[in-house]
């Protein structure tokens, strides 16, 4: 990444992890909060199951997702090192 982006970077990964933190929480509550009182445990766990099940879904795709990045030729090191100053390149 153009570390002059970084900033820009930072603030897209904040801004989305405190929005699926939200959405998280809003979707644990409906499904908790749909219940009577009395049966307030098979809210909780259907809440629970479903952050599980979100939970597996999420680390499949990660899994999935990750890849090793692709090399090319001219991005090898030896093409990338300048020459000493003063050295002659050819």
């Amino acid at each position: 990444m153009d570390p002059a982006n970084a900033g820009i970077a930072s603030g897209v990964l904040n801004a989305s992890r405190q929005v699926g933190g939200l959405i998280g929480v809003a979707v644990m509550g409906l499904l908790v909060g749909e219940v009577a009182s009395d049966q307030f445990p098979s809210g909780l766990r259907a809440a629970l199951l479903s952050a599980v099940a979100a939970l597996a879904v999420s680390a499949a795709l990660s899994t999935v997702g990750l890849r090793k990045p692709r090399t090319s030729i001219e991005a090898s090191p030896a093409a990338a090192t300048p020459a000493p100053s003063g050295v002659d390149a050819r």
